[in-house]
């Protein structure tokens, strides 16, 4: 799901956080007129809710050594409409990088416009096009047969990611060092190591930790965007309405 920093080159790097940070602010500016300001605590709640259930993670049989999670960015989409949504489902990404480690830094960029924005706006037009479509479709359905290629248990496969490249070797080094809890869990060395290596338990219980603490930093971070656009529009003084 969450792109590393080994996957791109700095070029690309750069050139997609460059887009990322132009379409988010567009974004941020189309919203002042479209979000009401009560729909705030529905955005917060349900990124701390898309945040947790990011979570729970499940093996892929087809793919071993990959697993998959939810992304939310459909559902966003269909109960806040594909700015909000986006504007949700890229604070959730940046918590998960900037505290968690989950996603490159030089990343970032990538994983939020493939994560975040895409999702968002093409999820919300194929609902509503499959809401229309649904009018038509018979009584009787033969449905969908989804099928996929079983591949050979490999016990012995590794997955390698690598790349020669000072600078993303720079900006992991720095993010290593930044990140409170990497992979969702804590160091209990100097060296960078973390309790999942030693402990399964406090391993365990680091993670449930920070699935409350990311919960709790993504509803204070959309509630403060709130904050900002209601006090650019003039309403930061303003009652909330009932």
């Amino acid at each position: 799901m969450h792109m590393v920093n080994e996957l791109l080159s700095p070029g690309v790097a750069v050139g997609t956080i460059a887009i990322a940070a132009g379409a988010v602010g567009f974004i941020c500016h189309r919203a002042k007129s479209l979000i009401n300001s009560d729909r705030f605590a529905l955005m917060g709640i349900m990124g701390a809710f898309v945040f947790a259930a990011q979570m729970v993670q499940f093996s892929l049989p087809f793919l071993p050594g990959a697993s998959g999670h939810m992304v939310g960015a459909v559902l966003l989409a269909i109960m806040l409409g594909p700015i909000p949504a986006s504007i949700v489902l890229s604070s959730v990404i940046i918590v998960q990088c900037l505290i968690f480690q989950d996603g490159g830094l030089l990343a970032l960029g990538c994983n939020i416009i493939n994560m975040a924005i895409v999702p968002c706006f093409l999820g919300c037009y194929v609902y509503n096009i499959g809401a229309g479509l649904s009018l038509l479709a018979v009584d009787k359905p033969d449905g969908l047969e989804w099928s996929y290629a079983q591949r050979p248990d490999q016990p012995t496969f590794e997955a390698i990611i690598s790349n020669d490249s000072v600078v993303i070797a720079a900006v992991d080094k720095v993010q290593s060092k930044l990140s409170p809890l990497p992979d969702y869990t804590i160091r209990t060395e100097a060296s960078g190591t973390t309790t999942g290596e030693s402990s399964t338990h406090a391993g365990m219980g680091w993670t449930s930790f920070a699935a409350v603490a990311g919960s709790a930093i993504t509803m204070l971070l959309v509630w403060l965007a709130g904050w900002a656009i209601r006090k650019r529009n003039g309403l930061h003084n303003a009652p909330y309405p009932n």
